[in-house]
C-alpha cells in the first residue's frame, strides 16, 4: 500500500513536469526526470514483509485483582529480510491504562535478530478480558509504501474483585452478639463452655459429666451442663441493579472483606447478587468458600430488571434456605425506589437484617463533574438524588430496616470502613 507521502511526491513531480511541458522549459523537465526515476525505483522495490516475524506475548499473571498492575512483554524474531521500520500496536481491553512503557512503538529489526518490548497495564474492571490482537505495519526506508498485517495472538486475563483484609481489625468472635453466632446460646448440649449444674438424668447424661463435688453437697447425683456453640450464619445480598453501577465494585470489595473476616472466625456465609436474576452461593464455613464468592462476583455486573413486580418473590427464593437466626446484610445505595419497595414487600421485612448503603451520590457527582456540567445543574441533580434517597430511607426504616451509610470512595481504606460501621453491628 502507498502512503500519503508517496501521493504528494508524485503529484509534486507531476505538476512540475506539466509546467515544463506547457512552458517548453527543458531545464525543469531535466531537473524533474531524475527525481521521477528515483521515485519509480523506490516504489518498485519490494517491502520487507512482516510475514517472517515470529511473535510471542508473555503476561506476568493471568489472574489478577481489580486495579492491579501487570507487565506485558512482546518478543519478536525476524527470520526474513531486514525491516527498516516496523510499527507495532498491541490492542488492550477497555477500562485498562498503560502506566509504564508503550504498547505502540517503532522498531528497526535486522535479519535473524530478536527484540523485546514491554509495558505495564492497570486493570480497572473485573471480568475475563483479552489482550490482542497485534497490529503490524512495515515501512520502506522513505515511508512511501507500507504493508499491514494483523497477528491474532490473544491473551485472556481474568480480573477478579479486590478482597480487602480485615484480619487485624479489633473485633473478636465473642463480640458477634448481634449475629447470635459464636457466643453463648439458649440451647444446651455437649460442648466445652460450662453453663451450670443440674440434676443427673441417666437417660441423657454421661457418667463423665457427673459433678462429684456438687453431688457430695446435695446428696444425690448432679451433672455438669454446657453451652451448645453454634456457628454464626450471615447472608450477604448485593444489589446489582443499574442504580448501583457506580458503587457496585466498592460494595463487592467490602462484602468480600467482611466474608473473609467471618469465614476466618468459623462463621457460615452465603452470598446472593440480585438483579434480573438471582446468583447465589449457599452457606458454607470453609475458607475456600471465599474463592467461590470471588468467582461469582467476577461475572456480576449491573443488569436492568425487566419486572420489579416479581422481584420480591425472587428475593424470597434467595433467602428461603436461610436460617431464621441468621443475619442478612444488604449492600445497596438505596437510590432505586422500586428496589427498596421490593425489599419491603419480601420476607426480609420479618428477618434480622441491616443495610450497608454506599454513598452513590458522591460517586455520581464526581462522574458528572468530568462531563463539564453547569454548577447549577449539578446542584439540582444532587438535590434530587438526596431527596430520592431520603424517601427510600424513610420507607425502609419504617419497615424495620436499619441503615448504615459509608463512603464508597476507593480512597477510603477498609480500616476506615470497618472503624465507622462494623462496631455498630458487632458490639
Amino acid at each position: 500500500m502507498y502512503t500519503t507521502r508517496s501521493y504528494i511526491m508524485v503529484a509534486f513531480l507531476g505538476c512540475f513536469t506539466i509546467i515544463g511541458l506547457i512552458t517548453y522549459n527543458i531545464g525543469i523537465i531535466l531537473a524533474v526526470s531524475p527525481l521521477f526515476l528515483a521515485l519509480v525505483l523506490i516504489l518498485s522495490k519490494p517491502i520487507p514483509t512482516s510475514r517472517n516475524l515470529q511473535f510471542e506475548r508473555h503476561v506476568a499473571k493471568l489472574r489478577i485483582q481489580e486495579q492491579e498492575v501487570i507487565e506485558v512483554t512482546l518478543k519478536f524474531h525476524n527470520t526474513g529480510r531486514t525491516i527498516e521500520e516496523l510499527e507495532i500496536w498491541d490492542q488492550i481491553p477497555r477500562n485498562t491504562v498503560v502506566v509504564e512503557g508503550s504498547r505502540h512503538t517503532f522498531l528497526h529489526l535486522p535479519s535473524n535478530e530478536s527484540i523485546e518490548i514491554s509495558y505495564s497495564l492497570k486493570f480497572f474492571k473485573r471480568g475475563s478480558l483479552e489482550i490482542g490482537p497485534i497490529y503490524l505495519r512495515s515501512h520502506d526506508l522513505f515511508h512511501f509504501r507500507f504493508e499491514e498485517r494483523i497477528k491474532h495472538i490473544r491473551t485472556e486475563v481474568k480480573v477478579i474483585p479486590r478482597v480487602g483484609d480485615l484480619s487485624n481489625f479489633p473485633l473478636r468472635s465473642q463480640l458477634l452478639i448481634y449475629f447470635n453466632g459464636i457466643i453463648r446460646s439458649n440451647y444446651r448440649g455437649d460442648s466445652h463452655e460450662f453453663r451450670g449444674v443440674r440434676d443427673y438424668n441417666p437417660s441423657t447424661d454421661s457418667l463423665k459429666h457427673i459433678n462429684w463435688s456438687a453431688t457430695a453437697r446435695k446428696g444425690y447425683l448432679q451433672s455438669n451442663e454446657f453451652e451448645l456453640m453454634r456457628a454464626t450464619k450471615v447472608h450477604i445480598i448485593i444489589d446489582s441493579t443499574p442504580n448501583s453501577s457506580s458503587t457496585l465494585s466498592s460494595s463487592i470489595e467490602m462484602a468480600l472483606a467482611l466474608s473473609d473476616y467471618l469465614l476466618t472466625n468459623r462463621c457460615q456465609v452465603a452470598i446472593s447478587a440480585i438483579d434480573d436474576k438471582i446468583s447465589s452461593i449457599p452457606f458454607r464455613s470453609h475458607s475456600r468458600h471465599l474463592i467461590d464468592m470471588v468467582e461469582l462476583f467476577t461475572t456480576v455486573f449491573p443488569e436492568p430488571v425487566s419486572n420489579y413486580g416479581i422481584l420480591p418473590g425472587r428475593i424470597d427464593v434467595a433467602i428461603e434456605k436461610t436460617h431464621e437466626d441468621a443475619i442478612i446484610i444488604i449492600f445497596s445505595p438505596i437510590q432505586d425506589q422500586r428496589f427498596c419497595s421490593a425489599l419491603v414487600k419480601s420476607q426480609l421485612a420479618h428477618r434480622a437484617k441491616v443495610i450497608f448503603a454506599p454513598d452513590a451520590i458522591r460517586k455520581e457527582c464526581a462522574f458528572l463533574s468530568t462531563r463539564k456540567i453547569d454548577q447549577e445543574e449539578m446542584k439540582l441533580v444532587k438535590e434530587m438524588m438526596l431527596f430520592q434517597r431520603e424517601i427510600n430511607h424513610n420507607l425502609l426504616e419504617e419497615h424495620g430496616f436499619p441503615i448504615i451509610y459509608w463512603d464508597a470512595d476507593k480512597k477510603t481504606s477498609l480500616e476506615e470502613f470497618a472503624r465507622q460501621t462494623l462496631p455498630r453491628i458487632f458490639t
